[in-house]
């Protein structure tokens, strides 16, 4: 039997970065990560995580990345499951290995860690 792999991603269009606080600091604007690139892309058939694709599990994951200082998706957290741990964590894999973000900034223009959400990312098998 032949199948065709699918991905969907939707991709956040308030992806929300928090500025860390130091001791004292005065409250400041929300500082936002921006993607590099188009997070859909992020995600293609052919990284369609295996050990998923040969038990031939499909689902639609939401995750949220950790994004450093510099840039980089250094935490990934599921929060929406697929149901499929196999598709779970080779969703936020693949994320860690792709995304490239510039860094968030306070209102002075310090770059700080902040976060990334993907409410969407739907990996699909079609028979053919």
């Amino acid at each position: 039997m032949m199948f065709r792999l699918a991905v969907a991603v939707v991709a956040a269009l308030s992806a929300a970065a928090l500025p860390i606080a130091s001791a004292g600091a005065a409250k400041s604007k929300e500082a936002r990560v921006t993607p590099i690139g188009i997070p859909p892309d992020w995600f293609r058939a052919h990284d369609y995580p295996p050990a998923a694709l040969r038990a031939r599990q499909s689902g639609k994951v939401a995750i949220t990345l950790s994004v450093d200082p510099t840039g980089k998706a250094i935490g990934c957290e599921v929060t929406s499951s697929s149901g499929f741990p196999l598709l779970d964590t080779g969703t936020c894999e693949i994320a860690l290995r792709n995304a490239r973000f510039k860094p968030a900034r306070t209102a002075s223009g310090e770059a700080v860690a902040g976060t990334y959400f993907i409410p969407g990312v739907t990996w699909s098998l079609t028979d053919e």
